[in-house]
């Protein structure tokens, strides 16, 4: 338990610097390393302001032509999404930008052939895009 512990408070003081104020400190509940480490990611994007993708996730495999892509709410900003068939986006397939509060979006006849894809999103705060998640590779069969 103490090394999950260790684990936790390196990841949360990685990712979020380290506690503020006299006195206070991580307070790492024991739980599942798995949902502590989700915890930990989704209080660092929050924190920064980055949104989290939650569908489809690395690897999931989507079947059809119609995709749902969603992802966590950022208080007052759009989301842009973006997939394409490479990790770099050297060729963009879709671009969308939301309205303030919408948390997915359903691609429709976008993914023509099975295979290999890649998507990100980023927040647009007052008018300024944040920084892109990590491209998310899934499949479509």
């Amino acid at each position: 338990m103490n090394k999950i512990r260790r684990i936790l408070n390196d990841v949360l003081v990685g990712t979020l610097g380290p506690s503020e104020g006299e006195g206070s400190k991580w307070i790492v509940v024991p739980c599942a390393l798995g949902v502590a480490l989700l915890v930990a990611v989704l209080f660092r994007q929050s924190a920064l302001g980055l949104p989290v993708p939650t569908r489809p996730l690395p690897g999931e495999v989507a079947h059809g032509r119609n995709v749902m892509f969603a992802w966590n709410a950022i208080p007052e900003a759009s989301m842009q999404v973006q997939m394409g068939p490479d990790r770099s986006f050297r060729q963009v397939l879709y671009t969308k930008t939301t309205n303030p509060g919408v948390t997915n979006i359903r691609a429709r006849g976008i993914f023509d052939s099975p295979g290999e894809y890649f998507w990100r999103v980023r927040a647009i705060h007052n008018g300024s895009p944040g920084s892109w998640t990590r491209p998310i590779k899934f499949l479509v069969e």
